[in-house]
């Protein structure tokens, strides 16, 4: 039987990430068919290679300040 291991709703380390293609869908530049579960559940930070990220990483979103 195979291990389901289920998605949080939001990701804290994607959401600040401007790889991030589609939050809904969990997609982005690095996984285009959908990001694994232990990155996207904030359980590993994705600062390293991860296996099929082909070389794409974690990269911090420039946030403006409203004025």
């Amino acid at each position: 039987m195979e291990h389901y291991q289920p998605y949080k709703i939001r990701s804290a380390q994607c959401e600040l990430c401007i790889n991030l293609i589609e939050r809904t869908r969990r997609r982005c530049d690095a996984f285009p068919q959908g990001i694994p579960p232990e990155i996207w559940n904030d359980e590993i930070e994705h600062t390293r290679p991860y296996p099929g990220d082909g070389g794409i990483m974690f990269e911090k979103k420039m946030i403006r300040k409203r004025r």
